[in-house]
């Protein structure tokens, strides 16, 4: 699952629901939007393409 930081919008996948943020520490986690996620996966995409 992907999820959001609302306190520093960090984006990060987990399998299990996270308690904190593991950027800033915060406990404002929520599940990513489909937005959110699809922007998630792009960008992912694009790093490996350009490690290649």
């Amino acid at each position: 699952m992907v999820w959001v930081c609302k306190n520093c919008n960090y984006v990060f996948m987990r399998v299990t629901e996270p308690d904190r943020c593991p950027d800033c520490g915060k406990q404002y986690i929520v599940q990513a939007t489909k937005e959110e996620e699809a922007a998630f996966f792009k960008s992912l995409e694009e790093v490996k393409k350009e490690e290649w």
